[in-house]
């Protein structure tokens, strides 16, 4: 049973005190947790792409984005304006974590209306470290974004629930169609959201006909441009075809749907995520016997996703458990829900609640500490530190064997241009662009090289690299060095020296197929002048 029954009031007098520092706590905790990884995180191809449509013009951006691909516009627009006064890595990341912030209120209130005032004080806290929020707040697109929106099209569906009126239901069913232009998955939640404000409102079915209506048609009309022009392009870029569907799941990490959902939803692999679903079931075995509309919400919304995502019927495997953090706040609800639950039954219990908790919260932390000390030790700032180099400087394309931090080695040259936007680039995408600036009558400028890959190889690509003539080699770390012209060198001399430092590469690295390109390149711009 329970021992603090539903209260219709968003939050008891005596607790509002407890809740604000609980939010604040949530708050401080998150940038804690977020912000070293605005600069320690390698770069993500999508978030080049973010980049590149961010600077077009709005309408550009508008036919480029959500009529050309079948994308959701609306993050690369706020990116526009906020590239405009901050570039660089804080203006392309730190949109994500204000939005990651704007979603814990949101969280708290979602908390007090499905649950109680004390669901609404520990929901923020374990949703601010949760990992993949975490993860996702400092990922340059649209996902954070996407977290707050639904949560707060979530709290206007749960107010129409209260409010039982015409206008209160249109509102709802406007602020979650409005999500397609977020996220083009974000229909799947729209949905959610409308079907959450119409199974918790306490009012009679007929009088729900009577007044929500506005609700399914408010969704379905802000919508239409999404379906008229975007979801088209979605099919054909996904390879949907609903006359033939899949008979397996989709996922790109070789594992079914639910299981990679359900290892992205908690912490530590496995075994983090079991514990989190044990107490999500605790919960929806409590709220069911109280409340059993919000149950069937609560998890409906954890349901749904995954046999979405499971069925769909695509030839591509695009699954990726980013997909389902809209549902992550709802899932741990119900684990939030799974400790109070235990909790109250009675003072042994409640201790064993309280301590079940504090495992989630510190299982979660200890998960994304985990991934910063990962990310500190990639050595990103020092690199884009030692990449500088006084009078004029030109950063060549960076290589490496392997992956770097999950990333290509290519991206760590657009780190360093990220980091610091003077650097100049030197024209290697193209044969006769470089042939261009070999034959220039330019100013001398000191050259950049960066090189990435396994110690042992970096070891050994070191010492190599340090016997080319007029180079300079500077560590970063184990797994990434930097080679700098000895003095600044006209453009023919320093296109000379960049082949001499990727055939020096190429004797550590021989299957480096990038390398090899650089090293054509440059040879034909050679040869060109």
């Amino acid at each position: 049973m329970w021992t603090h029954r539903y209260s219709p009031r968003v939050l008891e007098r005596g607790g509002r005190l407890w809740t604000a520092i609980a939010w604040l706590g949530a708050a401080a905790l998150a940038l804690a947790l977020t912000l070293p990884a605005v600069w320690w995180e390698p770069l993500h191809p999508h978030e080049l792409a973010t980049l590149r449509f961010a600077r077009l013009a709005p309408v550009e951006i508008l036919r480029e984005i959500f009529v050309d691909r079948g994308g959701a516009p609306l993050h690369f627009l706020v990116e526009r304006l906020v590239l405009v006064w901050a570039d660089g890595l804080a203006g392309l990341r730190v949109p994500s974590i204000v939005f990651f912030l704007l979603a814990l209120p949101a969280a708290g209130l979602l908390a007090a209306r499905l649950v109680d005032g004390r669901a609404a004080t520990l929901l923020p806290l374990a949703l601010a470290c949760a990992p993949l929020a975490v993860g996702l707040a400092t990922f340059g697109r649209m996902y954070s974004l996407l977290l707050a929106a639904t949560l707060w099209a979530t709290v206007v569906a749960l107010w129409a629930a209260r409010r039982d009126s015409l206008l209160g239901w249109g509102l709802a069913g406007g602020a979650a169609g409005l999500l397609a232009y977020v996220h083009p998955a974000a229909p799947l939640y729209s949905a959610l959201v409308v079907l959450t404000g119409l199974l918790v409102a306490d009012v009679p079915f007929r009088r729900l006909l009577r007044v929500a209506w506005p609700a399914p048609l408010a969704l379905a009309l802000v919508q239409v441009p999404y379906y008229a022009i975007a979801l088209g392009v979605l099919r054909d870029r996904y390879d949907v075809d609903f006359g033939a569907p899949r008979a397996q799941a989709i996922s790109g990490a070789g594992r079914s749907v639910p299981e990679q959902g359900l290892i992205g939803l908690g912490p530590g692999e496995l075994a983090g995520s079991f514990f989190v679903l044990g107490l999500a079931l605790a919960g929806l075995a409590w709220l069911a016997w109280d409340r059993p509309r919000v149950a069937i919400a609560l998890a409906l919304w954890g349901l749904v996703p995954i046999a979405f995502f499971t069925f769909l019927p695509t030839g591509t495997a695009f699954f990726f458990p980013r997909y389902l953090l809209p549902a992550l706040p709802f899932f741990l609800l119900l684990a939030v829900a799974g400790c109070l639950g235990i909790a109250s039954f009675g003072r042994v219990a409640a201790i064993a609640g309280a301590l079940l908790f504090c495992g989630l919260v510190a299982w979660q932390v200890a998960d994304v500490v985990r991934n910063l000390d990962e990310l500190r030790d990639l050595r990103l700032v020092p690199l884009a530190a030692k990449a500088d180099t006084p009078g004029p400087e030109l950063l060549f394309g960076a290589v490496g064997a392997g992956s770097f931090g999950g990333r290509p080695p290519g991206l760590l040259d657009e780190y360093v241009v990220l980091e610091r936007p003077g650097a100049t680039r030197a024209p290697e995408g193209q044969a006769q662009a470089l042939a261009t600036f070999a034959a220039a009558d330019r100013d001398p400028a000191t050259g950049v090289w960066i090189f990435a890959g396994p110690p042992a190889t970096m070891a050994s690509a070191r010492a190599r690299l340090a016997d080319v003539p007029g180079a300079d080699v500077v560590t970063v770390s184990p797994s990434v060095f930097l080679v700098r012209s000895a003095e600044p060198l006209d453009p023919r001399a320093l296109v000379e020296l960049a082949a001499a430092l990727r055939e020096a590469w190429l004797e550590v690295e021989p299957d480096d197929r990038e390398a090899e390109r650089f090293l054509r390149r440059a040879r034909y711009a050679l040869g060109a002048t």
